[in-house]
């Protein structure tokens, strides 16, 4: 892949932000989740959410930074940051990680790390935490290389008729 660009989100990015949206999940939870669900995935209505959110200016300090590829300017990846959800967090000012998804095809070239380092540079908070499948391997180990650990915190999440287990990973800042 040739060179990219990382900046913040706008309008007119939220084609790119739901087609990586949903063929990341089609691909990376495929046998995981529901396959009907994955099936039922549509990247047309998560444009419009994102197009919304976008628009509105995100509330509360959420923020969207997205990966340009330098084929025809295309989202290849974003990430989305806001303030913890979790109480607990919350009260020590965490941020979270709410969101950060790549292209299939960009898998394993650099970009996700890219785009963590870009959404953490200025951030200022203690820390940072996240929720991951437990059985999502390879993001898994992708937090674990970029400093995140399991906090011991899990949750179950119901995705169409099936649950599954979430883990907590936090990464303390200096």
């Amino acid at each position: 892949m040739g060179r990219t660009t990382i900046r913040r989100a706008v309008p007119d990015d939220a084609e790119g932000i739901a087609r990586v949206h949903t063929t990341t999940w089609q691909t990376a939870y495929r046998g995981v989740l529901p396959d009907g669900f994955l099936a039922a995935l549509n990247w047309e209505r998560r444009a419009e959410g994102w197009r919304r959110a976008l628009v509105e200016a995100p509330a509360g300090g959420d923020a969207v930074l997205v990966t340009i590829g330098p084929e025809a300017g295309e989202v290849v990846g974003f990430i989305l940051t806001g303030p913890a959800r979790d109480e607990d967090l919350r009260q020590r000012d965490f941020v979270e990680l709410y969101a950060v998804y790549v292209r299939p095809a960009e898998w394993g070239r650099g970009v996700g790390q890219d785009l963590l380092d870009a959404s953490l540079a200025d951030v200022t908070a203690p820390g940072v935490m996240l929720w991951v499948l437990e059985d999502n391997p390879r993001a898994r180990r992708f937090y674990e290389r970029a400093g995140f650990a399991p906090d011991g915190v899990t949750r179950t999440e119901t995705f169409g008729d099936r649950d599954v287990a979430e883990l907590r990973y936090v990464k303390r800042l200096p």
